[in-house]
């Protein structure tokens, strides 16, 4: 993991007086036969575009698995989803949540919906989502109380 300073700017020019340290992490990509890698938009973005490989057309509720042509290496403790673009969003196009575990290095899909009224012309090269990667909790479920806890509800501890 590598930790840079950076640098923001607002869009009206003034700069931010703080300078912020910035974790970066070297994510191994597997090449798939991958037509365009993802890309960021600008150098602090979270997420990077993920681009359609070919063209597809997906009529009002269609949902359509879209393999991208890559995989990747994400550490333990981490996962990797293609997240949905918010001016694709905004229009009812977006991409389904399924996280990508560690373990899986095969070619990644966006899962990708069309909840807009028209249909939705997808073009070779076009940004359908972004590859974002969260660290995680891994959770060891287990049957016995870990502390006393209620089950009354909303206000069953008072005012």
């Amino acid at each position: 993991m590598v930790f840079i300073l950076g640098k923001h700017e607002t869009r009206l020019g003034a700069r931010v007086v703080r300078e912020e340290k910035v974790s970066i992490m070297k994510i191994e990509l597997i090449d798939l036969g991958v037509t365009k890698l993802p890309q960021r938009a600008k150098p602090m973005d979270v997420g990077a575009d993920v681009f359609a490989p070919d063209r597809y057309v997906l009529g009002p509720g269609e949902t359509k698995a879209i393999p991208l042509g890559f995989g990747i290496r994400v550490p333990n403790g981490y996962a990797a989803f293609i997240c949905p673009k918010s001016g694709l969003a905004s229009r009812g196009r977006t991409c389904e949540l399924s996280p990508i575990d560690p373990s899986y290095t095969g070619d990644i899909h966006a899962i990708v919906h069309n909840g807009g009224l028209d249909s939705w012309h997808i073009e070779t090269g076009q940004k359908i989502g972004q590859l974002v990667i969260f660290p995680c909790i891994i959770a060891d479920f287990v049957t016995e109380p870990l502390e006393e806890r209620g089950a009354n509800g909303f206000g069953s501890t008072g005012k």
